[in-house]
């Protein structure tokens, strides 16, 4: 397996029956809930984050708070602080 680590929406897995050893790309379940790249140091933030507010820890709820998470910083900085 292979996998970028400023990405890890996706990952590369050696693709057995190719004679060649190619990999094939493999797309995260939640991709399309997430608006950007990752890193693991993001992933763990979100994880955290989504504890502390009680919620299930779960795939799901930690893609929906990664999301918001990036979309927040995608914005910039608040203009009004």
């Amino acid at each position: 397996m292979r996998f970028d680590p400023d990405d890890l929406s996706q990952v590369w897995v050696r693709n057995h029956p190719d004679p060649d050893g190619g990999f094939v790309r493999a797309a995260w379940t939640h991709q399309a809930m997430v608006s950007a790249p990752f890193a693991d140091f993001t992933w763990r933030h979100a994880r955290q984050a989504t504890a502390s507010t009680g919620q299930p820890v779960d795939e799901t709820a930690i893609a929906r708070t990664l999301d918001k998470l990036l979309t927040r910083a995608g914005a910039g900085p608040d203009r009004d602080r």
